[in-house]
């Protein structure tokens, strides 16, 4: 991951964060929220706990999102511009979310207000690199790696290079911030166990946290 690793150069390393929960339905929520979110994402409480969407409206941010994430548990009042509409959670793809999120911030008058764009992709999840059949396959030969999901981190993170590359070229780099991280992570064969949300080892729990403040 040679863009990534650029990218941590200039970022804040959180070394030790961990998801609140392993699972996607409940540690997507709790992003959101800055807490545990058991038996409430279904329910009434989580319009009161969306920590994020106060401190988003307080400010006057436009959102921009993928399906599948929290888009539709938005307060109604909020109209967020979504990012690849339609498209199936297990199909969503980094490469194809920044490619849209670049084309709606190259609209006119997009500027007026900053944006809040947050996508979940998943790329690198076990739904794609385990249990896709033909899918879960490796573009290459990766010695020590589970090939299937390094070919797509390797893929997601030239993708994401290319992002940071276009924010600097338009001026946007030092005027945004930019976070990388996870839902939750994934064991990939240690002691023989594959996916999340069952167990609680390392691997499942700890999270890439990178966080890039202007100056």
């Amino acid at each position: 991951t040679p863009n990534i690793d650029r990218f941590a150069g200039d970022a804040f390393v959180f070394r030790n964060a961990f998801t609140r929960h392993g699972g996607t339905a409940l540690a997507i929520p709790s992003i959101w929220t800055g807490r545990s979110v058991v038996r409430k994402i279904l329910g009434p409480g989580f319009g009161r706990m969306k920590t994020m969407q106060k401190l988003l409206d307080a400010e006057g941010y436009r959102i921009a999102i993928n399906d599948y994430t929290v888009a539709g548990r938005l307060n109604p009042s909020v109209r967020p511009t979504v990012i690849d509409p339609g498209v199936p959670s297990p199909e969503t793809d980094l490469c194809s979310n920044l490619t849209g999120l670049q084309q709606h911030l190259a609209q006119p008058g997009t500027g007026a207000h900053p944006l809040f764009a947050f996508f979940a992709p998943m790329n690198v999840h076990l739904i794609n690199t385990r249990h896709q059949g033909h899918a879960a396959t490796s573009d290459g030969d990766y010695p020590g790696f589970y090939g299937p999901y390094a070919s797509r981190l390797k893929r997601i993170d030239g993708c994401f290079g290319d992002f940071v590359s276009y924010l600097k070229r338009e001026g946007r780099y030092d005027d945004s911030i930019i976070i990388v991280t996870s839902d939750h992570g994934e064991s990939l064969g240690e002691d023989g166990l594959w996916g999340h949300a069952f167990w609680l080892f390392p691997e499942d729990n700890r999270l890439p946290l990178l966080l890039n403040v202007p100056g």
